[in-house]
Parts: C-alpha cells; structure tokens; sequence
C-alpha cells in the first residue's frame, strides 16, 4: 500500500502538478510576448497585416500546383 501511495504522489507532483505549472508558464511567457507588439500605432498594425498579406500570397504561389 506504501508503494502505491508514494508512487502516486510522485505522479501527482511531477506530472500533474508539472503539466498545470507548465502551461500556466507558456501562457506568461506568452503575454510577455504579445505585450510589446501591442503598440497602439494603427501604422503598425497595417505594416504587419500588409506583411501577413504578403507572405500568404507568396505561401500561395510556391505551392500552387
């Protein structure tokens, strides 16, 4: 019974506990990211979506068959 208890306990802490803190991590790092891009400049947002445009097309016709 000791053994199935300990084990347990280590699954919970490295795996559950490791899963949760994990993602909770990524999600931080995440909005630290996103926190700069977030100017508030309309020209930035239109360079990037004038960017976002140019890249698919350009996706679109390397792999357009």
């Amino acid at each position: 019974m000791f053994v199935f208890g300990h084990g347990s306990s280590l699954i919970d802490t490295f795996i559950v506990d490791g899963a949760v803190n994990g993602l909770a991590f990524t999600a931080g790092a995440a909005s630290r990211l996103f926190r700069r891009m977030q100017t508030g400049f309309v020209q930035n947002y239109a360079l990037v979506m004038g960017g976002g445009i140019v890249l698919i097309a350009a996706i679109y016709l390397f792999l357009k068959p």
